[in-house]
């Protein structure tokens, strides 16, 4: 996978950068958003020290996290793709700001949320290069903000985030406990795009929907074609 040079990240002024409109909208939805990183620190360093099979007390904040930012992506592409914001590359050269197009943003990719000001196969939407280099995409603030908190029809932002439904999501070793599978069958069918992963921070997970996606494209053993099995 060729990644493409990319322009120094900024933005014009009076613009939000994406990755800074993701991280608010993560925020609006749960106010301790940026507290969980130190959770997950704290919370890795205990599963650690921890007896084998015992991942310590409390809940695991990477499960939280990954549902805000699952939340948060929803609900700002959704907004890019209806229009409801806008998003744009700055030409360096010539000094215009180029929109995006709004259609592209509707597919979600490989990354849970949208952390990075840059398009990806990882983070699919609309091409943000000129000339072979990707420039970062960005929100006119003004336009940000009223949509956030001002904006009539945005006033039902909070009840659209309660709204999406929750996801329910399985690490790797989750999934080979559900179905018996090895970790390196489960890393085959990934890499052959029969099961869909995705990452939060440095953990890949499976959504539930996609684990069932999974299982059920699997044959059917009376038609006589057997289930590899690790």
């Amino acid at each position: 996978m060729s990644v493409p040079m990319r322009s120094p990240n900024i933005v014009p002024r009076g613009a939000i950068r994406l990755s800074e409109a993701f991280d608010r909208v993560c925020s609006n939805i749960a106010p301790d958003w940026s507290e969980l990183p130190q959770l997950c620190v704290m919370w890795d360093e205990n599963v650690e020290i921890a007896p084998l099979g015992d991942e310590g007390s409390g809940d695991n904040p990477y499960d939280r996290e990954f549902e805000i930012a699952y939340r948060a992506e929803t609900i700002l592409r959704s907004a890019l793709t209806t229009g409801a914001l806008r998003a744009y590359i700055h030409n360096l050269r010539t000094g215009v700001d180029l929109e995006l197009k709004p259609s592209e943003w509707g597919r979600a990719g490989e990354t849970v949320g949208l952390p990075s000001d840059y398009t990806s196969e990882l983070m699919p939407g609309p091409d943000c290069t000129l000339d072979g280099v990707a420039s970062p995409i960005f929100i006119p603030r003004e336009e940000f903000e009223k949509w956030l908190g001002r904006d009539p029809a945005a006033l039902a932002f909070n009840a659209i985030a309660q709204s999406v439904a929750e996801p329910r999501a399985f690490s790797l070793e989750e999934v080979c406990l559900r179905t018996g599978l090895s970790r390196s069958k489960l890393y085959q069918e990934i890499e052959q795009k029969h099961l869909y992963a995705r990452k939060c921070g440095n953990r890949t997970l499976v959504l539930e929907s996609d684990l069932n996606a999974f299982l059920n494209a699997l044959p059917n053993f009376q038609t006589g074609t057997t289930v590899s099995m690790p």
